[in-house]
């Protein structure tokens, strides 16, 4: 219904990129360098756009951020997992 709705009143959903998702996710990470979910998303466009390099380094930087929301804890945990698993 939502994408009929757009279809109609703007001719489509734009089809988003991974070009396009990293680059607004670097945006939020310089409004916002400590708000750890955002690396964890960044770091798995990185992955899916085949730059493991950059994908390792910047969820080896989120861990030495502060933990700032009750969720914190977790994706960091995650991201060492997902550490392991890409090298």
């Amino acid at each position: 219904v939502e994408r009929a709705g757009a279809k109609i009143f703007y001719g489509g959903v734009p089809h988003g990129t991974l070009k396009n998702a990293i680059m607004y996710y670097e945006k939020s990470r310089s409004l916002m360098p400590n708000f750890i979910l955002n690396y964890l998303s960044l770091a798995t466009a990185y992955h899916k756009n085949n730059q493991i390099e950059k994908a390792i380094t910047v969820l080896r930087t989120m861990q030495n951020l502060p933990v700032s929301t009750e969720d914190d804890e977790k994706n960091k945990a995650d991201a060492l997992k997902l550490i392991k698993a890409w090298q």
